[in-house]
């Protein structure tokens, strides 16, 4: 599956006026987005691929396009907030030009993404998904937004949007601020408030399964710990996350040590071996045996490929 790295390149393919100011940072209204210029880099969007990079996807009327995050198929919906976490698969159904000729004049919405190094405190993925997390790899993947709160984030993508296209002394420093003020607005938005995850037990139970693993990126532990720290039996939450998401609960822990292993790779300098034993691996080989067998590759052919990429 294809993993998508240069941030600039992924957008820049299809906004008509481009003004991306910043490589690892990227804001666009949705009248900016044309989807009939869906071309060289970005051409197959509507392929499952993966990112390397956060996104939002803020709807506020007439958005015209499915998302498919994770397992999760989500339709346009007014006042929705999408997240989608790096290296969640997704991707993206071509509305009909029937559908973009209907609704173009009125579609209104924000999209905004960034890698790790654009948010001035956190560092890496698993720590912005320990702050933020409404970015799962599994559930909850959207979210809605009272029309007050909805005038809240607005604003901010407003200035935002402004401040981003600018050449101006700090330009930089004022989007970012801007950006953690636009994640903690909509985490005060939307604690408790997901549409899906708390619509049955099945995805109450793996949403807080997610949740104790993001909160917990230094130590991965068996599915009977994870069940102990729920107050549940590891029978129950392995039925709960296999109905929620069709995977099993080992499945789940593995993504997240792969997401955390990728990440690593990408975003950092350690040795394979440091990766290794963060992640939880007594042997070295057996991570690498483990990476391969997930991905594909073995960490140094991954870490060698997708930096040549860049």
């Amino acid at each position: 599956m294809r993993l998508y790295t240069d941030l600039k390149k992924y957008f820049d393919h299809a906004i008509l006026d481009k003004k991306i100011t910043f490589d690892d940072f990227h804001i666009n209204k949705f009248k900016e987005f044309n989807h009939s210029l869906i071309g060289r880099y970005g051409k197959d969007i509507d392929i499952p691929h993966r990112r390397d990079f956060f996104a939002l996807s803020i709807t506020i009327t007439g958005n015209i396009t499915t998302k498919n995050v994770g397992n999760n198929s989500i339709p346009p919906k007014a006042n929705r907030v999408i997240a989608i976490s790096p290296y969640q698969i997704f991707s993206i159904k071509k509305p009909t030009q029937e559908a973009i000729n209907s609704l173009n004049a009125v579609r209104n919405g924000f999209t905004v993404a960034f890698k790790n190094t654009f948010y001035p405190v956190a560092s890496q993925t698993p720590e912005l998904q320990t702050l933020f997390p409404f970015f799962k790899m599994h559930t909850a993947s959207h979210y809605s937004l009272n029309n007050a709160d909805l005038d809240e984030v607005r604003t901010v993508l407003e200035k935002m949007h402004k401040q981003s296209q600018c050449r101006e002394a700090y330009s930089r420093e004022l989007t970012q601020a801007l950006l953690m003020q636009l994640l903690y607005l909509i985490k005060k938005a939307i604690v408790d408030k997901c549409e899906e995850a708390h619509q049955n037990r099945y995805y109450e139970i793996t949403s807080q399964f997610e949740d104790c693993i993001s909160k917990n990126r230094n130590d991965y532990f068996s599915i009977g710990e994870y069940a102990q720290r729920l107050n549940i039996s590891p029978i129950y939450l392995s039925e709960c996350v296999k109905n929620a998401t069709g995977r099993t609960a080992k499945q789940i822990v593995n993504d997240y040590k792969i997401q955390h292993a990728q990440a690593e790779l990408l975003q950092s300098n350690k040795p394979i071996a440091q990766i290794s034993d963060e992640i939880g691996f007594a042997q070295v080989s057996t991570f690498i045996h483990f990476f391969k067998r997930e991905v594909g590759m073995t960490p140094s052919a991954y870490r060698k490929h997708s930096k040549s990429n860049l």
